[in-house]
């Protein structure tokens, strides 16, 4: 239960409540005003507690007043066929990170200046188009309460998710090889895993791919992506097959991808000392090799539609959108069509 008190030293109120079982205060200065809004807080807090243990118990319906509430529903509402991982990813850091601040305020006097303030401030190291895909899911909870019927508005719904401006990827076969020869040995064959395969690099293609999945007779791996939700198969060269059967010989675990044989949850910040001792920029990301995958093939007049099923896009219009700029020999082929005017 929450509690207002007046502190002795200087007679300001706070009120003391629990958040998850952690305890937690909340100040709100001197004088009478303050008390009255400390006491204001301690009943919204003793209301949200009271109609979430009624809701649990089945006892009365939620009323859907704060994002907490929204949140149980919209969680709920795909729990019966199994939360993808983004979603339980995003679950778990709205729940320790946001809620706490967000779900004070009753949904309809939440403003987008003060949603976009907290996630800066909640989330200062990030890159903005993390900022932007951290409102863009809490933009998709507000429209998923909205067509349910239980709230009036979208607080973010003039907020716009800013273009990614399309980045100069300076990876090549040389940064490649002189990446496999320095790195230490797991770390070595994940790039080789991504650069024959084109797996996005985390836990979603990468890190849960497992041996039983590897097609040694067809010489090709079958990765299953987190993102997607769907199965690939792609083909293996002979030369990388050959890596696979020396891998397998000295694996230890079920994961490609092992560490002290046992599967590894990241390897971005052992990518980014390796690449530090190289003096290879910061901007280089583990994720430009699976970039260098796809436009190597593009590049070479693979067609969109086939590169598109390798790197398990959701459609050939994905991939050609992001990667238009470097088929260049069918830009050369299309000119080359054009009459002379003289």
């Amino acid at each position: 239960m929450a509690s207002v008190h007046r502190r002795n030293n200087n007679d300001s109120y706070y009120v003391s409540y629990r958040v998850n079982n952690r305890q937690k205060t909340k100040e709100f200065g001197k004088g009478e005003a303050a008390r009255e809004e400390a006491h204001k807080f301690k009943a919204a807090i003793e209301d949200k507690q009271k109609r979430a243990k009624d809701s649990q118990n089945g006892t009365v319906p939620l009323e859907v007043k704060y994002l907490d509430d929204l949140a149980v529903i919209y969680f709920k509402a795909d729990a019966v066929n199994g939360l993808k991982k983004w979603k339980k990813d995003w679950a778990n850091l709205l729940n320790r990170h946001l809620l706490e601040e967000l779900g004070q305020i009753p949904i309809d006097k939440l403003t987008q200046e003060f949603i976009v303030a907290l996630v800066m401030k909640k989330f200062p190291k990030a890159k903005p188009v993390t900022h932007g895909n951290y409102l863009s899911y809490l933009k998709i909870m507000f429209n998923f309460g909205i067509e349910r019927g239980y709230i009036k508005e979208n607080p973010l719904r003039f907020w716009k998710k800013k273009k990614q401006v399309q980045r100069d990827f300076s990876m090549n076969l040389d940064t490649i090889k002189l990446l496999i020869k320095e790195a230490p040995p797991h770390l070595a064959f994940a790039i080789e895993i991504i650069a024959n395969t084109g797996v996005r690099p985390g836990p979603s293609d990468l890190l849960s791919m497992q041996w039983k999945n590897v097609l040694w007779d067809q010489s090709a791996v079958r990765v299953w992506s987190e993102k997607t939700q769907s199965w690939r198969t792609i083909p293996a060269k002979p030369a990388f097959m050959d890596k696979l059967r020396a891998q397998k010989a000295v694996a230890k675990s079920e994961f490609l991808v092992e560490y002290r044989g046992k599967g590894v949850s990241g390897i971005n910040q052992s990518f980014r000392r390796l690449c530090r001792k190289l003096g290879i920029p910061d901007s280089v990301e583990l994720y430009d090799v699976r970039h260098w995958f796809c436009s190597t093939l593009l590049s070479r007049n693979v067609s969109v539609k086939n590169v598109s099923q390798l790197m398990g896009h959701s459609s050939a219009k994905m991939t050609l959108d992001r990667y238009a700029h470097v088929i260049i020999g069918d830009a050369d082929k299309a000119i080359a069509q054009l009459p002379d005017l003289d």
